[in-house]
């Protein structure tokens, strides 16, 4: 997907240490590009992630300038990647280990598809989605989880 394609959306898979998964399709109700859907997922999941309790966090991402920016080797010039560094910064501090790999696409291929959802729920109205989130909590699937949006 081109780094300037405009999302609705962006998608978040946590495990946890036994191997549960908790999966979330994020809508935003903001346009954003490729790589501020990527640090809005990243910050969605540390958010989570303190929310759930975790202490040591392993994020993986698939874009090399998120990875870069979070590591320090690029330097974020743009107002909105400075903004999103900060928030990040701010939330690793909850955590006592903190790391960020990147990994290809086609590794990501699980939250490609919950990023696709969340976009295309940008059309249909709220309540429909609550229902379907409804009826997943209802079979147990997935964890009531708050959804982030600006």
């Amino acid at each position: 997907m081109d780094p300037q394609t405009q999302l609705k959306g962006t998608g978040i898979v946590l495990r946890d240490p036994k191997s549960i998964e908790f999966e979330e399709a994020v809508k935003l109700n903001f346009i954003v590009t490729n790589n501020e859907a990527e640090y809005e997922a990243v910050i969605a999941g540390m958010k989570l992630g303190t929310q759930l309790g975790a202490k040591n966090v392993v994020v993986y991402a698939n874009s090399q300038l998120v990875a870069q920016q979070f590591g320090g080797t690029y330097e974020a010039k743009e107002a909105s990647m400075i903004q999103y560094l900060l928030k990040e910064r701010n939330l690793r501090q909850a955590f006592e280990h903190f790391k960020l790999h990147q990994i290809p696409r086609e590794e990501n291929e699980r939250v490609d598809i919950l990023l696709k959802f969340a976009s295309a729920a940008s059309e249909i109205k709220s309540r429909k989605i609550t229902k379907l989130m409804s009826e997943i909590q209802k079979l147990g699937t997935f964890p009531k989880i708050k959804t982030f949006t600006k």
